[in-house]
Order: C-alpha cells, then sequence, then structure tokens
C-alpha cells in the first residue's frame, strides 16, 4: 500500500509541461494499435481484437477520473475524446509509421516480410483516419458512444482485413 488509501501514482517529472487536451490518452492508445495489427497478422484475431477492449478500459479510466476528480462536463469530454483520437492518430501515422519509432517494439520476427508491409499499412491507414475524422471534425454531432463505437470500428476493420488477407499469403 502507498500513501493513505493505497494508491500508486506514478508521475515522470522529466515530461511534464502543459501540453494539447487529448495527446496523452491519444498517445497511449498507438502501441495497442500496433499491437493488435501484429496480432492479426500472426492469425490472432480474437487477441487482436482484445485490444480494442484494453484501450476502451483505458479510455473508461481515465474519462471517470476526468469527469469525477476534475469537474470536466459532457462537451469537455466530447472535445477531449475527439482530440485524443486525432493525437492518436498522429502517433500511429507519423511516430510509428513514418519515423519508425516504436518498430524494435513490433514483432516483424514472427511474420512473413509481406505481412509485414501489409501490417505497416494498415498502422498507417488507420493513423490517416483517425486524423482526419478528428482534426477535421468529421461527425460533429456524434456522441461520446458514438465516437468510441466508431474508433472501434476503424481497427477492428483492419483487423479483420489484416487477419484475413495475412492468412491467404
Amino acid at each position: 500500500n502507498f500513501g493513505e488509501t493505497g494508491d500508486f501514482i506514478m508521475c515522470d517529472w522529466e515530461m511534464v509541461h502543459h501540453g494539447v487536451r487529448g495527446r496523452d490518452p491519444g498517445t497511449f492508445n498507438a502501441l495497442p494499435i500496433n499491437s493488435a495489427c501484429f496480432l492479426a497478422a500472426q492469425g490472432l484475431k480474437k487477441r487482436a481484437l482484445e485490444m480494442i477492449d484494453i484501450m476502451a478500459e483505458f479510455w473508461d479510466e481515465y474519462a471517470k477520473h476526468m469527469v469525477e476528480k476534475g469537474g470536466k462536463d459532457d462537451e469537455y469530454m466530447r472535445d477531449l475524446y475527439r482530440s485524443s483520437v486525432g493525437w492518436c492518430g498522429v502517433y500511429v501515422f507519423i511516430a510509428n509509421f513514418l519515423l519508425k519509432l516504436q518498430w524494435n517494439f513490433m514483432p516483424f520476427d514472427k511474420i512473413s516480410q509481406e505481412a509485414g508491409a501489409k501490417t505497416m499499412a494498415s498502422i498507417a491507414l488507420i493513423g490517416l483516419k483517425l486524423m482526419e475524422w478528428s482534426f477535421l471534425v468529421v461527425d460533429p454531432e456524434l456522441t461520446i458512444p458514438q465516437m468510441r463505437e466508431w474508433f472501434a470500428s476503424v481497427v477492428s476493420e483492419q483487423i479483420e482485413l489484416l487477419h484475413e488477407i495475412c492468412q491467404e499469403s
């Protein structure tokens, strides 16, 4: 137990800064998306789809804290969710696909070179779709549950496609 309530909070002080709304939860979801795509390419579709549930669970806890401890209202939370989707896209596309920043964590050794190329193409496409939807404010009237459904569908469609095309090759 840490502290009076048994809570343990880790803070990376060297990275503390006032940042853009949604950046932290958005960039957090980039690695689960990469993992989901590689799992699908390996034929592990069920495990890949479970990554969507993990991201949803993360959002549930993050949003709960923002509302209960931060006093944020529905409008703020809608903007936060949309922004987090965009920042997820930035990190997935720019950091992971273009700059290859997390490639050393990706299991290229467990799939063929062709499957690796298809996986990276799916990762890039997910990132582009997330950025477009968020930053161009596509479907501005959506509620948070509808936005979450849209996000999950973007990722699950690529998982389904990757699983199918990688099993054929």
